[in-house]
């Protein structure tokens, strides 16, 4: 089984994949109907999966 890096993790699309933006955040993040977050602060064309924290069995993700 082959590992993937952060390289090939970030450009990785699933099929039927949709984004949308999520409101207040200045066009800075997307949410896909598959619950991953995406970010363009600092990839402000292609942006960028932001993998989630796990903190006392709460999934977490922090938007600044």
């Amino acid at each position: 089984m082959k590992i993937q890096d952060d390289k090939d993790q970030k450009l990785r699309k699933l099929e039927g994949e949709e984004w949308r933006e999520i409101p207040y955040t200045d066009k800075y993040y997307q949410v896909s109907n598959y619950g991953r977050v995406k970010s363009f602060c600092y990839d402000s064309v292609n942006g960028r999966i932001i993998r989630p924290g796990v903190i006392r069995f709460f999934t977490m993700l922090v938007l600044e």
